[in-house]
């Protein structure tokens, strides 16, 4: 009898798991800015000094995230309200500051959101403006609001409350309040896919930005890495090492954990790995040499800075090299052929399995070119997704554009003793990855 074809799925929540303890993703960008300030101070200072004319600081992105939320639509603004409301709610002492501080931001922002909402033009309006002017209505330029809110500068006691809030959520001083708020304003994925668009549009600011903002991300992940190992010492990796044998792993994250545990053949990198690097004229992909041995600060020293050329020549494209961390983008971006490899063999493998289990993944809008390949072997292969958020309704709306399950085609049931939901071959339970056990999901 042949042994069942099985593969796993990982994504950033298995990282977030007790011993390991990255931070999740709306932490990630205040644990850098935190970093960059102490252990990896001499780092972002050398980094820094490669990239002449570089302005982009976190008290500037702060600045401008402000700036922006003017320019928010109304579901953008709700949504942060919605945040930071959960958060207060979740204070029973009413005289606790920091539920003070997100009432404050909460009647900021409907203040904001009602003004929005009052602008908006409705049918009647626009009806009028057509029977008014009849064929000249076209003139007029109609638009979606009475005012232009990417005019619209917003007072400096809003800008002030955000700010500060804001940099609470950088510092050591931070709460829950200032974590529900930065997690949105400030996400790093979606700072990187920004910057990203300059090696497309040729735009010399955001090419610098994106160099400085991924090298200090990667510097802060190899760093955090090796603190972990070292916190370990020796001693097994969690949830790691319950990955049963012969089975194959998929990652979404850049850590060498899994590698480690079930050897490079079993294992694919999607979005990359914190080894190696991008030449970005020629897509040449390069692995960083004794990597674990190196220090980061002699690494950006004998390879990232030595490849970095900002000098424009005629008819030479500038020399550039970036982590080899493939941005968060819907459409992913070709950084190298090799990509093109392993995202065909990542599909195979998804394709022929027996079982495939997703643990801490959480089919996430930006990693479409990843969904789109689960899509495609929706009702050919069965499905077992594991987080401590797939019951909800929201993480139920995103099974559906996934798999195209309606939320009222879940049954209820019980797997290892934890809740469940249950959908013709698709099993959705609410757990952390360390409270199942893998090997029984791919026999069950």
């Amino acid at each position: 009898m042949s042994k069942p074809n099985n593969v796993l799925i990982i994504g950033a929540g298995v990282d977030c798991t007790k011993g390991i303890d990255l931070p999740p993703a709306n932490r990630l960008l205040p644990e850098i800015a935190k970093f960059l300030e102490g252990e990896g101070k001499e780092f972002e200072q050398k980094l820094r000094a490669a990239l002449p004319g570089l302005r982009f600081t976190f008290k500037r992105f702060i600045k401008s995230s402000i700036d922006d939320l003017s320019k928010k639509d109304i579901g953008e603004l709700r949504t942060l309200v919605v945040k930071v409301q959960q958060v207060v709610k979740g204070i029973k002492d009413d005289k606790d500051p920091i539920k003070k501080q997100g009432k404050l931001i909460t009647l900021l922002f409907e203040r904001l959101v009602t003004i929005q909402e009052a602008s908006q033009l409705d049918d009647e309006i626009i009806e009028l403006i057509k029977e008014v002017f009849g064929s000249k209505a076209e003139d007029v330029e109609v638009t979606d609001s009475v005012i232009d809110f990417h005019k619209v500068t917003l007072s400096d006691t809003f800008k002030n409350v955000m700010r500060m809030t804001l940099q609470q959520s950088l510092g050591t001083d931070t709460n829950a309040v200032a974590e529900a708020l930065g997690g949105d304003m400030l996400d790093i994925e979606q700072l990187l896919v920004q910057k990203f668009l300059g090696f497309y549009n040729e735009h010399d600011a955001d090419i610098k930005n994106y160099l400085y903002i991924s090298w200090c991300f990667w510097a802060y992940l190899v760093h955090k890495q090796r603190d972990i190992l070292g916190n370990l010492k020796g001693k097994e990796v969690p949830f790691y090492t319950g990955i049963p044998e012969d089975t194959k792993a998929i990652s979404l994250n850049y850590t060498i954990f899994l590698e480690q545990a079930v050897g490079n053949a079993h294992a694919i990198y999607f979005h990359g790995d914190l080894r190696k690097y991008i030449r970005m004229d020629t897509r040449y992909l390069t692995t960083i040499e004794r990597f674990e041995e190196r220090d980061i600060k002699v690494i950006l020293d004998e390879e990232i800075i030595p490849n970095i050329d900002l000098a424009p020549n005629e008819g030479v494209d500038r020399k550039l090299v970036v982590p080899a961390l493939v941005p968060p983008l819907r459409i992913k971006p070709i950084l190298s052929r090799s990509y093109i490899e392993l995202w065909h063999r990542a599909d195979e493998w998804i394709g022929s399995a027996d079982k495939v289990v997703i643990v801490g993944y959480s089919l996430s809008t930006s990693d479409e070119h990843f969904n789109d390949i689960l899509r495609a072997h929706r009702g050919k292969v069965k499905f077992d997704i594991v987080g401590p958020g797939v019951l909800s309704d929201a993480f139920q709306k995103r099974c559906e554009k996934v798999f195209g399950i309606a939320p009222n085609a879940w049954s209820k049931t019980k797997v290892q003793k934890q809740d469940a939901l249950n959908s013709d071959g698709l099993r959705l339970i609410k757990a952390k990855a360390d409270e199942v056990d893998l090997d029984e999901l791919f026999k069950s």
